[in-house]
């Protein structure tokens, strides 16, 4: 009953307008942001400035890459979430990228989490352009070309389950330096993560941690 129930959910959720789906506050954000930082996009001292979005999983919509095509001075950071399509025939995200040779080695340390202990963890590094084809809804917009970074953890500590990150980004990844930058972009997520927890707090009344 319980499967049922879900797959009509997930019907029902497909024939509604884009807009009116929470996934579209993803999309929403770009103008938003942009407008709120136009003054820091102008060029200061002969250089431009830009803004990068970085989402987690949850952003891995197609839509998004269809955004950072409209906005100049915009990039985007999305961890995937959907084996997608490639142009290449028969070919598959996941696939296509962890067949690329290792590149480089780099050690990330690792927040705490429910489901994670504190570590250094090892991350064996892969990088690569890929050209992923657009679903059906927004077949007339062309592929999205993008860099992919995959990251997997090595060695990792007994009964842990090893950290594995593929990365989807509008910025050039062509060296070693440009892939440790995404994921370096990438682990600021979490300090977001925790100003916004600092947040609520604050907005709650609530009495911060020791230390916050």
């Amino acid at each position: 009953m319980k499967k049922k129930r879900l797959k009509k959910e997930r019907i029902a959720n497909r024939k509604k307008a884009f807009e009116s789906k929470e996934s579209y506050r993803w999309v929403e954000a770009f103008p938003k942001i942009e407008k709120l930082f136009a003054s820091l996009t102008r060029p200061i001292g002969g250089s431009q400035s830009r803004i990068i979005h970085v989402f987690d999983r949850e952003g891995d919509i197609a839509e998004v890459f269809v955004e950072i095509t409209k906005n100049q001075n915009t990039g985007v950071l999305v961890r995937a979430s959907h084996n997608r399509c490639l142009e290449a025939e028969n070919s598959y995200l996941w696939e296509c990228v962890t067949s690329q040779p290792v590149q480089f080695k780099k050690e990330v340390k690792l927040p705490e989490t429910k489901n994670r202990i504190e570590r250094i963890a090892t991350l064996e590094v892969r990088y690569c352009p890929v050209s992923i084809q657009p679903p059906s809804r927004l077949k007339d917009s062309g592929s999205f070309n993008v860099y992919a970074v995959y990251a997997r953890e090595i060695n990792a500590p007994v009964g842990c389950e090893p950290v594995e990150w593929m990365l989807l980004t509008s910025e050039c990844v062509k060296t070693q330096l440009e892939a440790e930058q995404i994921l370096r972009w990438y682990t600021y997520r979490w300090r977001i993560e925790e100003y916004h927890k600092i947040l609520a707090l604050r907005m709650s009344g609530r009495k911060l941690p020791p230390g916050g």
